[in-house]
Formats: structure tokens, C-alpha cells, sequence
């Protein structure tokens, strides 16, 4: 059923899917998939070939030891690579998934980088994975920075632990986080 907001002058609402009887979280889009990350352990691909007619690609789910986490942030490598972001009943911090052809996607490898065991929200920029913490976490200003420059996802490691750098950037827990050209912006 679609719901038809009133828009600004020049914009057009040309669809809109809600497929999943769940809360969503946060959401990413490349090419014509949307992945969008929930509160539970699963992942949404929507695809937006005819953005008139979205619909339902598959349902990812993040597996065991974190099939109860809720994964709160997703985005993408624009080189085949899925981050999903956990948090609440997780092991790890973040799951890479290979979605080379987003139909067969497949698990590759556990970010478990000290002190980020829980992931609130995400960014990614050349061959750096951007991670901040929950509001929950202690000292949830700061943000690790895993390398992932030399990463293979046709030879994965299991586990990925250990950051590259570590940045405060104050106690004050962060909403949002984008960086562009290796210049991180927080919203907190």
C-alpha cells in the first residue's frame, strides 16, 4: 500500500516497499539494490531496477554466533563488499558479505576489532571501513578505522581484530557519519 506524503514543488514520489513486518534500521543503496539493515538479524535487498516497482530481492540473515543481533547499519564498497553493522547480542562487530551478484550473496569475514564489538553506524572510503560505537559503549565518541586496503574477499581472512587507528572526537555519541576524500564528518 503506497502512502502518498506531500511533496516539495519539482519532487515525485515513485514508490515506496515495506516488506518486512519488523523495524528497519539503517540503509544503503548501490546500483539498483537497496540494502536495508533492521532490528533484527536480517538484511533486506530491494531491488529499484523499475523505482516504480520495488520489490523484495532476498532477505539476508547474519549467522550464527550473531543471529540475534540487530543490524544496524549497512553500506557498500562499490567493489562487490556488504559491511553490516551489529549491535545488541552480538559476538562480533561487523560481518563483510560478498555480493559480487547481490542474488548469491555470501558470508566472508568477522570484524572483531577492540573496543568495537558493537556497531552503531558506519562509513567506507577507499579501502577504510569507518566504525563508530553505540550510545551505550564507553567513551561512545570514538570511532575506529579498520584497513581493508589489501582485502581479498576470493581468499578472506575469518577474522579481522585489529583497527588500524582509533579517533575521539569527544563523548558525545554520534547520529550520523560520512566520510568523503579521507575526511571523516560526525553528527553527534
Amino acid at each position: 500500500q503506497a502512502i502518498l506524503p506531500q511533496c516539495s514543488s519539482g519532487v515525485t514520489l515513485q514508490s515506496n516497499w515495506d516488506g518486512f513486518p519488523g523495524a528497519y534500521a539503517g540503509l544503503w543503496a548501490e546500483g539498483n539494490i537497496v540494502y536495508m539493515g533492521t532490528m533484527s538479524s536480517r538484511v533486506q535487498f530491494v531491488d529499484i531496477s523499475d523505482p516504480t516497482a520495488p520489490f523484495k530481492l532476498l532477505e539476508w540473515q547474519v549467522p550464527p554466533p550473531n543471529g540475534g543481533a540487530a543490524t544496524r547499519d549497512v553500506r557498500t564498497s562499490g567493489t562487490g563488499l556488504l559491511f553490516v553493522g551489529l549491535e545488541v547480542n552480538t559476538a562480533h562487530g561487523v560481518e563483510i558479505v560478498d555480493i559480487r551478484n547481490p542474488a548469491s550473496p555470501a558470508h566472508l569475514t568477522w570484524l572483531d576489532t577492540p573496543g568495537f564489538g558493537l556497531v552503531h553506524l558506519m562509513a567506507y572510503d577507499a579501502g577504510y571501513l569507518y566504525l563508530g560505537q553505540p550510545h551505550s559503549a564507553a567513551g561512545s565518541g570514538a570511532f575506529a578505522v579498520v584497513d581493508l586496503t589489501t582485502y581479498d574477499p576470493d581468499n578472506p581472512p575469518a577474522t579481522i581484530a585489529a583497527n588500524k587507528w582509533e579517533v575521539q572526537t569527544g563523548s558525545s555519541f554520534a547520529h550520523g557519519l560520512t566520510v568523503r576524500n579521507g575526511v571523516m564528518y560526525v553528527s553527534a
